[in-house]
């Protein structure tokens, strides 16, 4: 059930998307339409909501989104680009543009950008799902993950977040959905 609402979240999604006038078809029968670009240099936040759009699409749909950089992506495919990176520059969004928390969901000409004002942090961390998108792997102490915290700024997580939730129909009923 929760699969199939879902899956009725993302026609949703791309039925909003439609509307703007632009092809921003992410999957089509199983086989992904989009990839999700990230700075090389990502900071954490980003990669933690790339991570988070890639679990989620796939629950939705079985399709497993690649997640490349500005330079390694496919030009026929539609770029969803989180954080900042040298594409998101080109189209006027710079980290030092956003205020603190600030994110920008934008469509343009094959990008959808989800971007935002986030801690410098390019650490590592650990984020692993299990079979569900809502199954993740938390083995150890929650230290040991290194997730950005409710304290850090990261806009381009909560433009992830704000995507799938007005776009994607995706509902989270309590905090460990």
């Amino acid at each position: 059930m929760k699969r199939a609402m879902m899956i009725v979240g993302l026609i949703g999604c791309l039925a909003s998307l439609a509307a703007s006038g632009a092809d921003y078809e992410i999957v089509r029968k199983g086989i992904p339409c989009a990839e999700v670009v990230l700075a090389e240099d990502a900071v954490k936040a980003a990669r933690f909501g790339a991570a988070e759009l890639v679990a989620h699409v796939k629950a939705m749909t079985g399709a497993e989104l690649p997640v490349v950089t500005p330079k390694t992506r496919d030009k026929g495919k539609l770029a969803i680009c989180i954080g900042v990176s040298s594409l998101t520059e080109n189209q006027g969004f710079r980290a030092e543009s956003f205020g603190a928390q600030e994110y920008v969901l934008a469509c343009r000409k094959g990008m959808i950008v989800l971007a935002g004002r986030d801690k410098a942090d390019r650490g590592e961390f650990k984020l692993q799902f299990g079979d569900d998108v809502n199954d993740v792997v938390t083995q150890g102490h929650p230290n040991d993950f290194k997730w950005p915290t409710y304290y850090d700024e990261r806009g381009s997580l909560h433009a992830v977040y704000d995507f799938l939730q007005n776009f994607c129909g995706v509902d989270w009923l309590d905090p460990t959905d």
